[in-house]
C-alpha cells in the first residue's frame, strides 16, 4: 500500500518575497547605469555646445583678449593686451575686473553684460594702464560656459559702420533700429573725446503729392533718389538713415559748432535745387530740416526727438526751411503737449465752462442777446482764456465735441433765462462755430438734434463764422451754410475786416449779421477817416439787409459815435465784461428791461 505525499503550495506573496532582494539589486544597478549614462550624455552635450560657440566666435587678429569668470575675476589675459596696458606677465591674473576698468565703464559693463543681443556689439570702455592713466578701447564680450571672453580693439581705428546688419529695403540705408545702435555707439565715443556731433532730421515737403499724382512706384523711385543725394553730402564717418515714409536722418560724426551743422543742412538743400527726372517728368522737391547737437550726454532717442521737434518747427515756418533745436522752444512745446493731454479730459472732468457777454441795442441800451464764450478752469493753472487753448483744440480735433457741448449748454441756459425772466428782452443767442465743425459731415444732423433736444427756437440761435473759415472750399462751405439756414438758424460773419475781406462773401453766403472787428472801432478816435470806414461798413450792411454789431466798444464816446452812424448793436467792456451764467441771472433780475 503506497502512501501519497501531500502537495504543499506556498502563497504567491511568499514566493515573491523570496526573490525580492535579488530584484532590488538588479533594479538598483540598472538605475545607477542609467544615471551614469545620462550624466555622460549631458557632459558631452555641454562640451559640444561650448565647442560650437567657440567655433562661431570671431577672434580679432590682434588677440587683444582677456577672460573673466562668473565672479568677474580675471582668469587670463593675452600677451598683446597685457603688454599694451603696461603690465608684467601674469600680474593681472586673479585681479577683480572692476579694478582694471574705470568706475563709469565698469557700471556700463555690468548693465550691458546680461542684456540679450543677436549680434556682437562693440562698446567703448576705459582700461587702467600700469602708469595710472586710462586707455580707451572698444570691447565686446561673449559667454562660453561659466566664463566671459572679452575682446578689445583700438578705438581710433573704428569709424561709423556704414554697412549695418539691418537696412531699409527700399533705399539701402540703415533703418531706424540700426541708426539707434550706431548713434548710441557714437555717443559713447564722444563721451571719451568730448567732441560734438550733429543729428539732422530731414522730411520731404509735400511728398504725398508725388504719390497722389504719379503713383507709389514713382514715389519709391523718388525716395531712392533722395537717399542717393543725401549720401552725396556725407563725410567718411557720417551716416544717413531712413526712418520710414519720407523721413530721413543724417548724422554728422564731428562738428565744431552749430553753424557748421547748419551749413551742412544748407548743402543738403542745395542738392535738391535741381529736379529729379522720374517717369519722364521733372519733379521738384524741398526738405524741412531740423538740427540738434550732441556731446555724448543725451541718449539716441532723445537726440532724435529733439531733431524731430526742430524739423516740425521748420515745417511750420514754410517750405524748405532749416531750424536749430532750442531748449526754450522745446519747453514750450512740452508744455503745449501737456496742455493737450489735460484738454482731452477737461470736458469729462467738467472743467470747461461758458461765460456770456451781453449784446446791447445801441439806440435803447437794452440787452437783447448774449454771446457764449468758452473758458477753461484748469485745476492747477486756473482760468485759461480761449486764445491759449482754442487753437490747440482746433489742431487736435477736440474742438468738434467741445463745440457741440458748448452749443447745447448755451441753448439750455438761454431757455432757462427766458423762463425765469420773461421780461428780459433776450432775443438772440450767439455761439461761435469752429472751422472743423463747419467741415464736419455731422454738423447739420447734430445741430438739428440739439435744437430738438433743447427746444430752442431756431430763429433765436445765431452761429458765428469767420472769413478765413470759408476762403477754402467755397462751394462746400456754401452748401453747409445753406443747410444751416434751412433749419431756420441765423448766421453772422465775425471779425469782419481782419480776414480776406472780400465783399463778394457778403452776398455769396446767406448771412444775417455782420460783426465789425474791434480794431476798426478803437481806431475811430484817431481821425475822421477811420470813422468814415466804419460808416461805409454800416451803410453796406444796411443795403444788404444785414444787422450790424460793433465789437470791442470800450468808451461812451465810441458808443455814441456808433449810435449816430446808425449801428444797430454793440458789445464790449463799456457795457459789460463776459459774465458767468449766475451773474447774468442776477443782472436780469435787477435790470429786467435794459443793461
Amino acid at each position: 500500500m503506497s502512501v501519497q505525499t501531500p502537495t504543499i503550495r506556498l502563497p504567491d506573496s511568499t514566493v515573491q518575497a523570496a526573490f525580492l532582494p535579488t530584484e532590488l539589486i538588479l533594479i538598483g544597478l540598472v538605475c545607477w547605469l542609467g544615471v551614469w549614462v545620462c550624466w555622460r550624455w549631458l557632459r558631452r552635450r555641454t562640451a559640444l555646445q561650448i565647442s560650437s560657440q567657440l567655433s562661431l566666435w570671431h577672434w580679432p587678429q590682434s588677440q587683444q583678449t582677456l577672460i573673466i569668470d562668473q565672479h568677474s575675476r580675471l582668469v587670463s589675459i593675452s600677451p598683446t593686451l597685457n603688454q599694451q596696458l603696461g603690465y608684467s606677465d601674469l600680474s593681472l591674473n586673479g585681479t577683480a575686473f572692476a579694478q582694471l576698468l574705470h568706475p563709469d565703464s565698469y557700471h556700463h559693463f555690468q548693465q550691458a553684460l546680461h542684456q540679450p543681443t543677436s549680434h556682437i556689439q562693440w562698446q567703448p570702455l576705459r582700461y587702467r594702464h600700469a602708469d595710472g592713466s586710462w586707455q580707451p578701447l572698444e570691447s565686446c564680450w561673449h559667454q562660453v560656459g561659466r566664463y566671459w571672453i572679452i575682446s578689445c580693439r583700438e578705438l581710433n581705428a573704428v569709424a561709423l559702420d556704414r554697412t549695418p546688419p539691418t537696412i531699409d529695403w527700399l533705399t539701402g540705408l540703415p533703418n531706424r533700429h540700426s541708426l539707434v545702435v550706431q548713434l548710441q555707439r557714437l555717443i559713447a565715443q564722444r563721451q571719451l573725446d568730448q567732441q560734438q556731433f550733429a543729428v539732422l532730421f530731414v522730411e520731404v515737403d509735400r511728398f504725398s503729392a508725388v504719390n497722389d499724382a504719379l503713383g507709389y512706384d514713382v514715389g519709391d523711385q523718388a525716395l531712392q533718389t533722395i537717399a542717393q543725394r543725401l549720401q552725396a553730402t556725407l563725410g567718411p564717418a557720417d551716416l544717413a538713415a531712413r526712418l520710414g515714409g519720407d523721413e530721413f536722418v543724417v548724422v554728422l560724426a564731428q562738428v565744431q559748432h552749430a553753424q557748421q551743422a547748419l551749413e551742412h543742412a544748407q548743402r543738403i538743400q542745395e542738392q535738391f535745387s535741381q529736379p529729379m527726372l522720374l517717369a519722364d517728368k521733372p519733379i521738384y522737391t524741398s526738405l524741412g530740416i531740423g538740427v540738434t547737437l550732441g556731446d555724448g550726454q543725451a541718449q539716441a532717442e532723445t537726440l532724435l526727438r529733439e531733431a524731430d521737434t526742430a524739423m516740425y518747427q521748420a515745417k511750420t515756418a514754410g517750405i524748405g526751411q532749416i531750424f536749430l533745436f532750442d531748449r526754450a522752444l522745446h519747453a514750450a512745446l512740452t508744455e503745449r503737449w501737456q496742455l493737450e493731454i489735460d484738454l482731452r479730459g477737461a470736458l469729462e472732468r467738467h472743467e470747461l465752462i461758458l461765460h456770456y457777454q451781453p449784446i446791447t441795442a445801441l439806440p435803447t441800451g437794452q440787452m437783447v442777446g448774449v454771446e457764449a464764450l468758452l473758458r477753461w478752469h484748469h485745476p492747477q493753472r486756473g482760468m485759461i482764456l480761449p486764445n491759449d487753448f482754442i487753437p490747440l483744440a482746433e489742431e487736435s480735433g477736440l474742438i468738434v465735441p467741445i463745440g457741440f457741448w458748448a452749443l447745447e449748454t448755451a441753448c439750455r441756459q438761454f431757455l432757462a433765462w427766458q423762463a425765469d425772466h420773461s421780461r428780459s428782452g433776450l432775443q438772440v443767442l450767439s455761439v461761435n462755430l469752429s472751422a472743423r465743425q463747419l467741415a464736419s459731415p455731422m454738423l447739420i444732423q447734430t445741430l438739428g438734434e440739439i435744437i430738438q433736444r433743447t427746444g430752442i427756437a431756431p430763429a433765436q440761435l445765431e452761429l458765428e463764422i469767420t472769413e478765413s473759415m470759408v476762403i477754402h472750399g467755397l462751394e462746400s462751405a456754401r452748401a453747409q451754410l445753406d443747410a444751416i439756414k434751412d433749419l431756420g438758424v441765423k448766421l453772422a460773419i465775425d471779425d469782419f475786416g481782419t480776414g480776406y475781406s472780400s465783399l463778394s462773401y457778403l452776398h455769396h453766403f446767406p448771412l444775417d449779421t455782420l460783426k465789425v472787428d474791434r480794431s476798426f472801432i478803437n481806431a475811430m478816435s484817431g481821425g475822421s477817416r477811420n470813422v468814415e470806414i466804419v460808416r461805409a461798413i454800416i451803410m453796406l450792411s444796411q443795403q444788404l439787409a444785414m444787422n450790424v454789431i460793433a465789437e470791442g466798444i470800450e468808451t461812451i464816446e465810441e458808443a455814441a459815435t456808433l449810435r449816430d452812424l446808425g449801428c444797430d448793436y454793440g458789445q464790449g467792456y463799456h457795457f459789460s465784461r463776459p459774465l458767468t451764467a449766475p451773474d447774468i441771472s442776477s443782472w436780469l433780475h435787477s435790470h429786467p428791461l435794459s443793461l
